[in-house]
């Protein structure tokens, strides 16, 4: 409950959030695959988009505003661990430590 507004978060079988809400008007609808990982969360016009590699590791987010792409978010990794973000091509930043990866 929120300034006396109950907010109605929903989940699928899987138990994965499926609308998270922000307000008592409006919320975040959440859409996942088949192996549980977020793949789309969107809220009137604003979109957001995850893509995963075969080991499941987030390689990719993409932000829009309606339908123009404002942010892209690359992920580039050492084995599980993220070593790099890359933003649409320029070095976001370095989570290594600022090492570079080997």
């Amino acid at each position: 409950m929120e300034n006396n507004v109950n907010l109605s978060f929903a989940y699928d079988l899987d138990g994965s959030m499926t609308y998270r809400p922000v307000d008592g008007t409006s919320g975040w609808t959440q859409v996942w695959n088949g192996e549980n990982r977020m793949v789309e969360t969107y809220k009137g016009g604003d979109r957001l988009t995850f893509t995963y590699d075969y080991m499941g590791r987030r390689v990719e987010k993409c932000v829009y505003s309606g339908n123009t792409l404002t942010s892209k978010t690359l992920y580039v990794y050492d084995g599980f661990k993220c070593g790099e973000e890359l933003d649409t091509g320029r070095l976001q930043s370095e989570l290594d430590n600022g090492l570079p990866l080997e």
